[in-house]
């Protein structure tokens, strides 16, 4: 349920952020943590959910960062094909995009798609993901994000985006619900 929200891409196999866990103890108390794979697609999940909302989240493309610099070369390898297993590429591109523009100097993954926001440059990027309440930012429609999200899977995109307005009807409805409740009151 954490890692999804309407308007963002359903990730596939939620059970593997757990199955590939290992425990970690801190004063005292055993917690169970993601792998480092999953950790840099949890903080990418992070980031998109943000952008979506239009809040900040500088902090989650440090804990990116962090979570990317701690790949193994092995893990960087295999990166990829652990993203596109849980459709969650684009999402881990979309972020990277953020990293890049906070941390130039980072050497980036060499993604063989279309980068995602491609009209963007660093700067907006830069302003969105730490300032996104200054006026004049370039945001994107939600639609536009999402598409870029799903990439070149159509049906997909038609999916989430279905879910995402039957989510928005839903929440109002409730809203005008609770309008109505208190008004009788």
């Amino acid at each position: 349920a954490g890692l999804h929200q309407p308007g963002v891409p359903r990730p596939r196999n939620t059970e593997s952020f757990l199955d590939t866990a290992r425990d970690m103890t801190f004063q005292g108390t055993t917690f169970r943590i993601p792998d480092a794979r999953h950790r840099v697609l949890l903080a990418s999940i992070s980031i998109v959910k943000a952008i979506i909302g239009r809040e900040p989240a500088l902090s989650a493309v440090v804990d990116l960062r962090a979570a990317h610099d701690k790949l193994t070369p092995e893990d960087r390898r295999s990166m990829m094909p652990l993203a596109r297993a849980l459709r969650l590429e684009r999402v881990w591109m979309f972020a990277m995009r953020f990293v890049e523009a906070v941390f130039p100097a980072v050497p980036m993954p060499d993604f063989d798609d279309t980068p995602a926001l491609p009209g963007l440059e660093a700067d907006t990027l830069r302003a969105m993901i730490a300032t996104p309440w200054v006026e004049d930012l370039p945001w994107l429609r939600r639609h536009l994000i999402l598409s870029d999200l799903c990439g070149k899977d159509r049906l997909r995109y038609m999916h989430e985006s279905a879910q995402s307005v039957l989510s928005g009807l839903f929440r109002k409805s409730l809203e005008m619900r609770a309008s109505l409740k208190g008004k009788a009151e």
